[in-house]
C-alpha cells in the first residue's frame, strides 16, 4: 500500500505546485493536510527567535 500512497502524494505535491496551491487537505476523513507551500513553514524563523530568546 505504501507505493501506491507514495505515488499519490507526488502527484498531489506536482499539481498543487504547478497550480500555485497553498495547502492541500484530504476530505475522506479527519482533516489531514496533504501539502503545504513551503513559504508557510516557519520552523527556521522559530528556531532563530528561540537561540536569542535568552540573550
Amino acid at each position: 500500500m505504501k507505493p501506491v500512497q507514495n505515488k499519490i502524494f507526488k502527484v498531489i505535491t506536482d499539481i498543487a505546485k504547478e497550480d500555485s496551491y497553498d495547502y492541500v487537505f484530504d476530505k475522506s476523513g479527519d482533516i489531514l493536510l496533504i501539502y503545504t507551500n513551503d513559504k508557510y513553514d516557519l520552523t527556521a524563523k522559530v528556531f532563530e527567535r528561540m537561540n536569542t530568546f535568552n540573550k
